[in-house]
């Protein structure tokens, strides 16, 4: 078995306050040392500063070397020197992948998509597939998807969350062929997901009093009814069971208060959304025999910097990667439930290969609209930025006086 920890979080543009973050990361760290250790963020810095590359890669850095610190805290006494083996960020979204055993990782691969308004990386996924070393003989590949899907509630938007979550996961290209789904690979799912728990918020519904109740956290009669609570309200939950979105995929029972929506530096929910489970993590459930063993799942309730809260998730999955959900032409696969788990039994329709399209949004449009978007924002919010645009305008004036 293959032990893994994975980390998501939204961090809500947030400045990271790294010796609090870093103490928070420590606490749900699990006991136990790790093979891989996955972190996606989203929202890691502001809009504007998410569209130049540069200024992107500093934030992303800097919370690759707060996770480095928190795991070198958490585990001090093990001797281990923890090396970041993949880096990958677009936008305000990345995804940090660490070991301590780095000579076993291999033939890493990094992806990046955007479904942003107008092409842009406001919103959309990145990515990370390696090769993790079983033996001198033998190598498996593990495929990790980090997302921010789009937000708010009701059905057209639910629709057009499922329809993106596709998208995500078929324009994510590692380069050898594939999307996030490949046969032969093990694969995760995480992040900012953003379902919701109402199609149209109404504070004085029984569904908001029972999901506000959450907010007690001396109630246990509150924590007990979670699991109900999210079956009867969770939009992803009934989605996965419908068949409508994340086909071949599972996520370890939910046992933890709803992530979504605080007040900052609380833990007090917002009172004017509904109380969601936007954050999650989902791994690929078609093994043939021994199936992951799912240590725990749990929100990260003691960091307060943002508007989410995290989610983490501790797995140990087998050597051999799962039954393939993506045929070799590209196509997803039908997955039926069987008496001792799922079977994959056909063809869909549904194209999960990096296509001409995805290639062309994700290198010439997603640059022009995060290039238009970050200078917009640049010369209407900064200082700097209102003083040359005052300059340019003086000028044309200046011209056009000149030069009737």
């Amino acid at each position: 078995m293959i032990p893994i920890y994975l980390f998501t979080y939204n961090c809500g543009k947030q400045p990271i306050d790294s010796q609090t973050f870093i103490t928070g990361c420590v606490k749900d760290l699990p006991d136990e040392v790790c093979e891989l250790y996955v972190f996606a963020l989203q929202e890691m810095c502001g809009i504007m500063d998410g569209c130049f590359y540069d200024t992107a890669n500093h934030y992303a850095i800097g919370y690759s070397d707060a996770f480095i610190r928190a795991l070198s805290a958490k585990y001090n006494g093990a001797n281990l020197r923890f090396k970041t083996v993949g880096l990958v960020h677009v936008g305000a979204m990345a995804m940090v992948v660490i070991s301590p055993f780095a000579s076993k990782i291999s033939r890493v691969r990094t992806a990046t998509v955007s479904y942003g308004i107008g092409f842009s990386s406001l919103k959309g996924g990145v990515g990370v597939r390696l090769a993790y070393k079983l033996s001198d003989t033998r190598s498996v590949d593990i495929s990790f998807g980090g997302a921010h899907l789009p937000a708010h509630e009701g059905n057209d938007h639910y629709t057009f969350r499922n329809k993106v979550s596709v998208a995500v996961m078929r324009g994510l290209d590692f380069g050898d062929g594939y999307g996030l789904l490949k046969p032969d690979s093990h694969t995760f799912f995480l992040g900012d997901l953003n379902y919701r728990t109402t199609e149209k918020f109404n504070p004085h519904s029984p569904e908001m009093q029972s999901l506000w109740r959450l907010q007690d956290q001396s109630a246990q009669q509150s924590e007990a009814e979670i699991p109900t609570l999210v079956s009867r309200y969770d939009e992803l939950t009934r989605a996965m069971a419908r068949g409508e979105a994340f086909m071949g995929f599972a996520e370890a029972p939910i046992d933890f208060r709803p992530t979504y929506k605080y007040e900052t530096h609380t833990a007090i929910y917002k009172r004017t959304r509904a109380p969601s489970w936007c954050d999650r993590v989902l791994y690929q459930s078609c093994y043939p025999q021994t199936q992951p063993q799912v240590h725990r799942y749990a929100a990260v309730s003691h960091i307060l910097l943002s508007d989410h809260r995290p989610v983490s998730l501790h797995i140990s999955i087998p050597d051999t990667a799962p039954d393939a959900i993506v045929s070799a032409g590209g196509f997803q696969l039908v997955i039926e439930p069987t008496g001792g788990g799922v079977e994959v039994v056909g063809p869909t329709e549904v194209y999960m290969k990096p296509t001409g399209w995805d290639r062309l949004v994700n290198s010439a449009l997603r640059r022009l609209s995060d290039a238009s978007l970050g200078w917009g924002l640049w010369f209407l919010t900064t200082s700097r930025g209102r003083l040359w645009l005052l300059g340019i305008v003086v000028l044309a004036l200046g011209y056009n006086w000149l030069f009737p």
